[in-house]
């Protein structure tokens, strides 16, 4: 095949995709900037993250969404989501999960083993009076 024809393909094809994708939709965008009533509802249901990074980071953030001709905040909306993806992934990979139940438990122990020691005071306590 053709590199050119190809990339082209490739080109329409992921913009088809894409654009059926509602993950790449950014169907709040216009939500939030509208006064409209019927969409105090979405606007409860979007959280603004913002947190400061390095120059250099942000001058290479800018020039690849110029490339992409995407905005800001949608690349950092899938970035977001891709890394919550993977992280989630690798977390029950390691079985995360796993050491939550065991450190749960610990702290129950813990909070039993003080309970019972207040209760062993106070009985000591009253024997005493």
């Amino acid at each position: 095949m053709n590199k050119y024809f190809k990339e082209v393909v490739t080109l329409k094809a992921l913009d088809f995709k894409v654009g059926q994708n509602e993950m790449f939709q950014p169907f709040f965008e216009k939500a939030l900037q509208s006064d409209n009533p019927e969409d105090i509802e979405l606007k409860a249901q979007v959280k603004n993250v913002c947190t400061p990074i390095p120059l250099e980071m942000n001058k290479q953030l800018e020039e690849i969404i110029s490339v992409l001709r995407i905005s800001k905040g949608r690349f950092l909306f899938l970035a977001i989501a891709s890394a919550m993806e993977e992280a989630k992934a690798l977390m029950a990979e390691i079985d995360i999960d796993e050491y939550l139940v065991e450190q749960a438990e610990a702290m129950q122990k813990q909070k039993d083993d003080e309970q019972e020691a207040w209760i062993e005071h106070n009985k000591n306590l009253s024997e005493v009076v």
